[in-house]
C-alpha cells in the first residue's frame, strides 16, 4: 500500500457572518510537503467548510506530485547505468461530515466522507552508457481511479471575545467584530489503495465561534 504523508498550512476565509444560523469558510493549502514511499513532492489543494449548529459539512480538493529517481549500474558499455524516474501525480475531491465543539478559546473537529481519487503515474527508464555514447529511453504512463475514505482531526486557537480585527496580530482595524486569525494543528488522512496520513499547522481568517 502507497502512503502519503503531508505538511500542510492552510487558511480561512469568512464568506458568512455568523448571524445566518451558520458559519460558511473558505480553507486553502498554501504549500505542503509530501513524502510517498519515502520520497518528497509538494501538494495543494483547498476546502469549503459549513457549519451549523455542531455540524460540519467539508468539499475538500487535493492535488499534489512525488518524484522518484533510481540509479544502477556502474555506467561502463559493459554494464550501462539505468535510471529510473517515477512521477505521481494524485488528485483528490471528497465530501466530508463531523462535528465541531467551540470553547471560550479554541475548537476541536472530526470529519469522516467519500473521496474520489485519481492517481497518474508516469514512469521514464533511461539507460545509458559512457563509453559508447549509447543512450536509450522508455516511458510508460498508467492511471488509476478509485474510492477513499478521507478522515479530518482539527484543534484551533482563536481569540475569545469580539475586538478589532488583527492584522498580522499587530494592527488593529476597525470596529469590534468577530472576525480574527486563528493557528491550530491538522491531522488528516485518506484510507484507499494509496492511502494518505498528514499532520500540520493550520492558520486562518474568520468568524471562528459565535460571539455574544
Amino acid at each position: 500500500m502507497k502512503k502519503i504523508f503531508l505538511i500542510l498550512f492552510f487558511g480561512s476565509i469568512p464568506m458568512l457572518s455568523q448571524e445566518n444560523n451558520g458559519l460558511l469558510f473558505f480553507g486553502e493549502y498554501v504549500q505542503a510537503a509530501t513524502f510517498l514511499e519515502d520520497n518528497g513532492g509538494t501538494a495543494y489543494g483547498g476546502t469549503l467548510n459549513l457549519q451549523k449548529n455542531t455540524n460540519l459539512f467539508t468539499g475538500r480538493y487535493m492535488y499534489h506530485d512525488v518524484n522518484d529517481v533510481e540509479t544502477s549500474g556502474i555506467n561502463l558499455a559493459q554494464q550501462p547505468s539505468v535510471r529510473t524516474d517515477t512521477q505521481w501525480n494524485l488528485h483528490e475531491i471528497a465530501l466530508l461530515y463531523g462535528k465541531r465543539y467551540v470553547k471560550r478559546g479554541h475548537s476541536y473537529s472530526f470529519s469522516a466522507g467519500v473521496s474520489y481519487n485519481s492517481l497518474d503515474i508516469e514512469i521514464v527508464n533511461t539507460i545509458s552508457a559512457t563509453a559508447t555514447n549509447q543512450f536509450s529511453e522508455t516511458r510508460v504512463s498508467e492511471n488509476d481511479n478509485y474510492i477513499g475514505v478521507p478522515l479530518e482531526v482539527n484543534i484551533k486557537w482563536f481569540k475569545k471575545k469580539k475586538s478589532p480585527y488583527r492584522v498580522l496580530e499587530l494592527f488593529p482595524v476597525g470596529e469590534d467584530t468577530a472576525v480574527g486569525n486563528s493557528i491550530g494543528v491538522k491531522l488528516f488522512g485518506t484510507i484507499s489503495k494509496s492511502s494518505v496520513i498528514g499532520v500540520g499547522l493550520t492558520i486562518g481568517i474568520g468568524s471562528h465561534k459565535y460571539y455574544e
